[in-house]
């Protein structure tokens, strides 16, 4: 048994999009308690350069245990993930 607790978090819980560096560490606080998790952003069309970053380069940098997934992305998302993910 590896011990790993997997939290799936679906991130349209409402509507509008995530834009800013805060919504990312709010979001962050339902990662802390599990060793993995993912994210599902389907439905989800725009998220901010500050959002990225804070989640996918700062927390991620600072809960190396912890690994970040995301599925059912749409290119503008996942072009600020990748965008982030280029920058750590």
């Amino acid at each position: 048994m590896s011990g790993r607790t997997s939290a799936h978090i679906r991130l349209v819980t409402r509507p509008g999009d995530f834009i800013s560096r805060s919504e990312a560490k709010r979001l962050a606080t339902e990662f802390e308690t599990s060793g993995s998790s993912s994210s599902t952003s389907k439905g989800l069309d725009l998220i901010g350069p500050g959002f990225a970053d804070e989640l996918l380069r700062v927390w991620a940098g600072e809960h190396p245990n912890v690994e970040l997934r995301v599925a059912g992305a749409s290119r503008s998302v996942q072009f600020m993930i990748d965008r982030a993910l280029r920058s750590r």
